[in-house]
């Protein structure tokens, strides 16, 4: 059975029509300010120490500004509890910049319960996200809905993402659309985003690119950084707009500068693969880390990726497993995937095939095909997790019915002998002709083998020659070594036993015992090569080191006889490997040997 190993960074050039979480802002003060905007720091702390409540919460929000929080906190909390709405709602924004979650939620619901509308908009974040009291999405919907009906308009938005993603209720595009609209109309730049994906993807309205453009415009120009990376993606794509890479990467960088992760991916992903710019794995991981720091699941993988391959950043196996499994637990399937290969292979982490057996369990109910392929091969060795037939079976299937190639050789390999399923021939050759039709260069050798023995399939030679060199040219060993048998043979194609031999070098080169064996004999009998006593003795040699028994007896035989310096000490050694590993002959020549040993030079 075969496994894959490694993915390649996901470069996603999205165009999104929702973000997570959207918070309303800082509101300033619930009264006219005019004249405490003229006081001095000294007269306006004056009148706040007197008890003057906007003076209070004026001087909160001062403080604040020169990001002097703990004193921001100190007069906006004296603000709140004189009964300051506003106030209440800024501290819980003051407390949630200090990481205070609990605090934050408390003035969140103080505040949302006398009706700021922004408090309700982030105190349905807080159900959403779990932050600072347990995660409800109902009551979060029930939240949006109050914030948005209040007229805020990021809850406007983030009610429009509830009714796309059916966070809480049902999914529906319209009534998406439609909050998604009033919060463009309020002013809210994510809401015009959001809008403008609606339009480009036809989410609740006729599909218009051109107009998704329009919105995405204004959502940039009102600072929303996800507008501008929408932007960036539609002139990627030349969706809405021509087609204009220099455009693109100009509006993912300044949706990256405006702190848009997603932006910052998109920027990455450019910089990786030549986009609009030079290519430039030192840009891409400058900008997939900036990403990941701000918690970008798909940056933090490909961060990893950037120091398992060494592409951006110094190699180091354990950095990407640290950035795998960061972006693993954030949800993305194929970080779950690369983290089950390094704890299988031990890269970077010490080796833990159940570790990894989890993982690629994790990774294949997440979708990755690859995964389900080599979590199927885990239940056939017993590899960190019960040896199970069918389950085996049953995974190389659903990976096999995905598309995957190599699953689907494996599938063939089931059906072949009757693991974790009925034995059938022409199942068998079923699914190796579509490993084999899908690019599988082990599926196109079994395949080719299936035509050559007539196994769930009329015997064909022409056809088993075809499928067995397309294997060979793939870089099958196995399959090079059978080409050349066909050759020397004249079975499916003309007899050359030149070529025969050439074949039989490069299966063995890329490490065949049963080639080199092969290989050699055409040295010593000069058949498709020119005689080589050397050539002959060193591939010999080889296969005996692979373990090939006849390669040991042959090698054995060429040190007792001529035409080579006789060296029976080697003779003897050879024989006694291949009557170690089960050869009668070896063992009765090993024995005459040692009966000679008084002429014998040990």
């Amino acid at each position: 059975m075969n496994t894959e190993s490694r993915q390649t960074r996901l470069a996603r050039f999205l165009v999104l029509p929702t973000i997570a979480l959207l918070l309303t802002g800082w509101l300033g003060c619930s009264r006219p300010s005019e004249s405490l905007d003229s006081l001095s720091p000294e007269k306006l702390q004056e009148k706040a120490a007197a008890g003057n409540v906007a003076a209070m919460a004026k001087l909160g929000l001062n403080f604040h500004s020169s990001k002097e929080n703990a004193k921001a906190i100190e007069w906006l909390t004296k603000a709140a509890n004189a009964g300051d709405v506003v106030s209440m709602y800024n501290l819980g924004v003051c407390y949630a910049d200090e990481k205070d979650s609990a605090q934050a939620f408390a003035w969140y619901t103080k505040a949302a319960a006398a009706g700021n509308a922004g408090a309700m908009n982030n105190l349905a974040a807080c159900y959403e996200s779990g932050s600072g009291t347990t995660a409800d999405m109902a009551k979060a919907f029930e939240w949006y809905t109050k914030a948005a009906t209040g007229g805020d308009g990021p809850g406007m938005n983030n009610l429009g993402a509830c009714y796309e993603n059916g966070h809480g209720v049902a999914a529906d595009p319209a009534q998406a659309f439609a909050w998604y609209t009033k919060s463009a109309t309020a002013g809210c730049g994510q809401g015009m985003s959001n809008l403008g994906a609606c339009y480009s993807r036809g989410v609740g309205v006729a599909a218009d690119p051109a107009k998704g453009v329009e919105w995405f415009n204004k959502g940039a120009a009102a600072g929303s950084g996800m507008a501008m990376n929408n932007l960036g993606a539609s002139y990627e794509n030349g969706s809405g707009v021509e087609k204009d890479p220099a455009k693109a990467i100009d509006w993912y960088k300044k949706g990256a500068e405006a702190g848009e992760p997603l932006a910052m991916v998109n920027l990455a992903a450019c910089y990786d693969h030549g986009v609009g710019v030079p290519k430039s794995g030192a840009d891409a991981i400058g900008w997939y880390t900036k990403a990941a720091d701000l918690g970008q699941p798909t940056a933090m993988y490909n961060v990893g990726v950037a120091y398992d391959t060494g592409n951006g950043a110094a190699k180091d196996p354990a950095k990407a497993v640290e950035w795998y499994t960061k972006a693993a637990n954030a949800g993305v399937g194929n970080a779950m995937y690369d983290l089950a290969v390094s704890y299988a292979e031990g890269s970077g982490i010490s080796q833990d095939t159940a570790k990894a057996a989890e993982w690629y369990t994790k990774a294949a109910q997440a979708g990755i095909l690859p995964a389900m392929n080599n979590l199927g091969l885990c239940y056939e060795t017993g590899s960190g997790i019960a040896k199970d037939p069918a389950t085996a079976a049953n995974w190389y299937t659903k990976a096999a019915e995905g598309g995957y190639a190599m699953a689907m050789s494996n599938l063939g390999d089931c059906y072949t002998d009757g693991f974790g399923v009925a034995k059938d021939p022409a199942k068998a050759f079923e699914w190796y002709k579509k490993g084999a039709e899908g690019g599988s260069v082990s599926a196109m050798r079994k395949l080719g083998a299936s035509y050559d023995k007539g196994v769930g399939v009329t015997k064909d030679p022409a056809e088993a020659f075809n499928w067995t060199m397309k294997a060979a040219q793939g870089g099958d060993a196995i399959a090079m070594k059978n080409v050349g048998r066909a050759y020397r043979t004249g079975v499916g194609t003309p007899k050359d036993v030149q070529k025969g031999a050439s074949w039989y070098l490069k299966a063995a080169e890329a490490g065949n015992s049963d080639a080199m064996y092969n290989i050699a004999v055409c040295y010593q009998n000069g058949s498709g090569v020119k005689p080589s006593l050397q050539e002959t003795i060193h591939w010999f040699t080889k296969a005996g080191e692979a373990g090939d028994v006849d390669a040991m007896v042959a090698l054995a035989q060429c040190y007792e006889q001529a035409p080579i310096p006789t060296d029976r000490a080697k003779a003897f050694d050879w024989y006694t490997k291949a009557a170690d590993a089960g050869n009668p002959k070896a063992k009765q020549k090993a024995a005459e040997l040692l009966k000679a040993r008084a002429s014998i030079a040990f």
